[in-house]
């Protein structure tokens, strides 16, 4: 027929003729528009198929770092029951079994049963009390024994040898004091359990959520059909798994072999997990809506009447759209502002105009404080509220030409053209932190929050996003280093000073394993009896080609990356081996660290250490700062009294350079309190003197308290004469001697008092 049409056209009059090309004209501009903005409505059902999927991905990976949590601390204390066995501490490992039969009960996160391995392959202890079961030839065991599996191991769903049911074992080895392979520790997950929690994650209709195995793809849990899930062949060639193995997280596209069907999804791939998570859905069940607004165009193509009005909506759709879609793609979906990409993109005019027309251009880097305290005390949904409440806040500080971006998680951005100079972004920085100083409302909730601030600026510190992005996240990590609350500008000493810090990081790591630790030990000197009476353990890092480290540079460190707890295990140990070995009326000291009191970990490793050095526990004092109590919980505070439970004595270190010092004295009866540096300086020859009034106060209140007191920093003959008339009962210093490698203790044990009685006494 349209091959007939030019004919038909030719044959009728002119006049009759133009109708016939109109309905022509706009018919094929009708079917033009209709394709256009069905391929529109197409892609943006594709990409809204494609962020459902990406949240569902973001909820499902939270799953798995809370499921694997559990299994690390399940983990960490099966490690610590070996070492308390291998210590001959049998009470102590009950304590500990007896721990872990209570939260595997409890099966939560789909734990169905914990269990130790020793190395030849036999089941030694069960939660449930089973044991003597042989799983040597079992895939992960050959795997620790072998090393190639030096951390943690999934297997696929196998069938349990304690109870036949399917399950998933999630194992590491254990560790013997030296180093050496000591059996493995399994949590075994129920991966129907799993299912039901992939289920319950509340994703899109039409998505399903699956946990594959890293690398072989075998699937662990699926939220569709569980049983039949478990039942699909291991599939290397998923391409979740291909791009789990070398990326953290990504959009799917593929044909499943199963049903030949297009597959729309997203993966999540948590780092250090060999576990990868899936949400995915058919094109088919993705787009439905899509289909069907398709098969609603098509049926009123056929009796459309006004094309030029349809095609005109046609596009106005299609352009609204598109800028939807580009919106989304630089928004921040919970408080609305812009995301790192928008502040990448938007900087580059920005620097530009600058190097043409002079000024400078500000970045500011933000990070909230105590955010991390508001999430785990409150919930997440407050934190988001908070969130909020911080962005809104921000934005009412700002001017017009500023650009508001958070950056993620509790970090925000904020990009400010056309200053005059550097003094504009600091006062810019110190309004952005002012209007953090009035409590939130979040969600009924007044939650208190303070901020860092770090600052670079363009063109001084770099002319592209991307270095002055850099730049100011080194001047926010100095600014928390040194005083959080405060803003710091950018310097190129900084850049070095985090050049060091990692490669500080990075000798830290291995400085334990290769013996780079060592412990010095200064006198603690008793003012009544006149003799050394103890040792502070101090621990040295000679670090090779550099010599030995101040702790001042590295301690810190230790405390930033969780190292402090493996060092200050070492630390007890040595501590307490050394002073096994010195007379029986000499005591050693050692510092706790607040990290250390996490997850209640000092008092097993207390015990431990006792346990391996013989040395009687009231020979051992424990000195904690007020960072250990400004966590402020009962945890903290059973901690402490297990410590005393065991024997231990337990001091406050640098007290009185704290807000809560006094009010610590009352919660907590201390052995011991150590008079802070900076008031023992400050004593002089003039009895009335600031020092002198200080110190006496302190003495006289831990007299009447019963608490002994140790004056640290003593460097003068006569500071020492006024302790010694203020009642102290002992003192510690340079006057006595600087800290000293353990070979030199008796020799320490001499020096001091034949030195000192005569000074005294003249």
């Amino acid at each position: 027929m349209l091959a007939d049409l030019p004919r038909l056209m030719r044959s009728l009059p002119w006049h009759r003729a133009v109708p016939l090309l109109f309905w022509l004209a706009a018919s094929l501009a009708l079917a033009v528009g209709a394709a256009v903005y069905l391929r529109a409505q197409g892609r943006a059902a594709e990409q809204r198929a494609y962020i459902d999927a990406e949240a569902a991905a973001d909820t499902l990976e939270q799953l798995v770092l809370r499921i694997f949590e559990t299994v690390d601390s399940l983990h960490d204390l099966m490690q610590s029951r070996h070492s308390l066995l291998e210590a001959g501490n049998e009470a102590g490992a009950e304590a500990v079994a007896q721990h872990l039969e209570r939260v595997s009960a409890n099966g939560r996160f789909a734990v169905q049963q914990v269990s130790m391995v020793s190395a030849d392959g036999w089941m030694s202890w069960s939660s449930t009390g089973q044991s003597r079961i042989w799983l040597g030839d079992r895939a992960h065991f050959q795997a620790h024994a072998r090393l190639d599996a030096t951390g943690l191991y999934v297997s696929p769903p196998l069938n349990s040898r304690a109870n036949g049911r399917v399950a998933i074992t999630a194992s590491r080895p254990l560790r013997g004091a030296d180093g050496s392979f000591a059996g493995m520790a399994v949590v075994v997950l129920d991966p129907l359990a799993l299912s039901r929690l992939l289920r319950e994650q509340g994703a899109q209709p039409g998505l399903v959520l699956r946990l594959r195995r890293l690398p072989d793809g075998a699937v662990l849990a699926g939220s569709d059909d569980p049983e039949a899930a478990l039942r699909l062949p291991a599939d290397p060639a998923h391409p979740a798994v291909i791009a789990g193995n070398t990326q953290h997280q990504g959009r799917l596209r593929f044909v499943a072999q199963s049903s030949g069907m297009v597959v729309l999804g997203a993966f999540r791939a948590p780092r250090d997990i060999p576990v990868v998570a899936v949400a995915a859905a058919s094109d088919g069940a993705a787009l439905v809506d899509h289909h069907q607004r398709r098969t609603a165009v098509l049926v009123g193509l056929l009796g459309a009447s006004l094309a030029g009005l349809l095609v005109a909506a046609m596009f106005t759709v299609n352009r609204t759209l598109r800028e939807r879609l580009a919106d989304e793609a630089v928004r921040d979906p919970l408080t609305g502002l812009f995301n790192r990409r928008h502040l990448t993109e938007a900087m580059r005019p920005a620097l530009g105009a600058t190097l043409r027309e002079g000024g400078l251009v500000g970045l500011l880097m933000l990070d909230l404080d105590r955010f991390k305290e508001v999430n785990d005390a409150l919930g997440l949904p407050v934190g988001d509220a908070t969130l909020c409440a911080v962005a809104a806040r921000l934005r009412a500080t700002l001017r017009d030409s500023d650009t508001l971006v958070r950056l993620g998680a509790d970090q925000f951005g904020v990009m400010a053209p056309n200053l005059r100079e550097a003094g504009d972004a600091s006062a810019l920085a110190a309004r952005l932190l002012a209007s953090l100083v009035m409590p939130l409302d979040a969600a009924g909730h007044a939650v208190s929050l303070g901020a860092s601030i770090g600052i670079a600026l363009s063109p001084l510190d770099g002319d592209s996003p991307e270095q002055l992005i850099r730049n100011a996240e080194i001047a926010l990590y100095r600014a928390k280093a040194e005083a959080r609350g405060q803003h710091r500008f950018f310097e190129p000493a900084m850049d070095a000073a985090m050049q060091q810090r990692r490669a500080m990081e990075m000798g830290l790591r291995d400085a334990l394993a290769k013996q780079e630790l060592e412990l010095h030990y200064q006198p603690l000197f008793d003012l009544r009896q006149w003799r050394v009476c103890g040792f502070e353990a101090l621990l040295r890092w000679r670090r090779p080609g550099i010599g030995l480290v101040p702790p001042s540079d590295f301690i810190p460190l230790a405390e930033e990356t969780g190292l402090i707890t493996p060092i200050g295990e070492w630390v007890l140990r040595q501590a307490c081996t050394d002073a096994a070995q010195w007379p029986a009326w000499v005591k050693v000291a050692v510092n706790l660290s607040p990290v250390q009191f996490r997850s209640a970990g000092a008092v097993p490793v207390v015990r431990a250490a006792l346990a391996a050095s013989g040395l009687r526990p009231d020979r051992l004092e424990l000195e904690i700062t007020e960072g250990v109590l400004l966590q402020d919980s009962e945890e903290t505070l059973a901690q402490l009294r297990a410590l005393r439970a065991l024997g231990a004595r337990v001091a406050l270190d640098d007290f009185g350079s704290g807000y809560s010092s006094l009010n610590y004295l009352l919660r907590f009866p201390f052995d011991k309190v150590k008079i802070d540096r900076s008031f023992v300086g400050d004593l002089d020859s003039t009895v009335g003197g600031e020092g002198t009034v200080i110190v006496r106060a302190i003495i006289g209140m831990c007299r009447n308290l019963n608490i002994a007191t140790t004056a640290e920093g003593v460097e003068t003959e006569a500071q020492l004469r006024r302790l010694t008339q203020e009642g102290a009962t002992e003192a510690q210093g340079f006057l006595f001697s600087r800290a000293r490698p353990a070979a030199d203790v008796p020799a320490m044990l001499e020096e001091p008092g034949r030195k000192l009685v005569r000074a005294v006494a003249a």
